[in-house]
């Protein structure tokens, strides 16, 4: 069974163009090597993809940022494969503020804690900002040290707790700040916090005692 990751021309682009920047004159064909060579890293990070994807066990936020995550470190390979020195960072910031950069972050932070529930996608916040949804998640990596789902996650499980600790029922915080289900909001949670939802009521009532 194989799995083929399909990106949009311009997407391809961009990314291709970090290593190589005349592929931006060229987007018909912005690759000069039909292959690359890539880590056993990259390897088991496919792997973990193409089964959280078989599982449906990872939201379209997660999924977009870590498929552009596996072509950058494909083509990272490829032109390290090649000898080319041009890296990543130099040819993806260029002159772009450092300013921008935090003010799209901010952008979408404040987005996301507007409507932790949404069913966000990598390419509706990048349109929000207007920006590719590849320099987004780079940016947003850079800025706040953590892809934009994992972000999401956090921000949804913190909000969480206080409304647990409100009294909320657990069904419908869950719902509420997009989980997929009562059962695997609990298992993230619990990941998090190293208790049980139904057990915060009575920590943060020890806690303030």
């Amino acid at each position: 069974m194989c799995t083929s990751l399909t990106f949009a021309p311009d997407v391809a682009t961009e990314v291709a163009a970090c290593y190589d920047p005349a592929a931006m004159d060229r987007a018909e064909k912005p690759f000069q090597y039909a292959h690359a060579p890539v880590t056993s890293a990259v390897v088991l990070r496919y792997h973990r993809l193409r089964r959280a994807l078989a599982a449906d066990s990872l939201r379209d936020l997660a999924v977009e940022e870590e498929a552009l995550a596996l072509l950058h470190a494909v083509i990272g390979a490829g032109a390290a494969e090649r000898g080319e020195r041009f890296t990543a960072d130099r040819a993806c910031i260029g002159a772009r503020a450092a300013r921008r950069h935090r003010e799209t972050a901010e952008a979408v932070r404040e987005r996301l804690a507007a409507a932790p529930g949404e069913a966000h996608t990598l390419d509706s916040l990048a349109r929000a900002v207007e920006v590719s949804p590849f320099h987004l998640a780079r940016v947003f990596h850079r800025e706040t040290g953590m892809p934009i789902h994992q972000y999401l996650l956090q921000l949804r499980l913190a909000l969480a707790v206080e409304r647990l600790g409100d009294g909320v029922a657990i069904g419908a915080v869950a719902l509420d700040l997009g989980f997929s289900s009562h059962s695997h909001f609990t298992t993230l949670f619990r990941q998090r916090y190293g208790v049980s939802p139904r057990d915060v009521g009575r920590v943060l009532g020890a806690a303030s005692a």
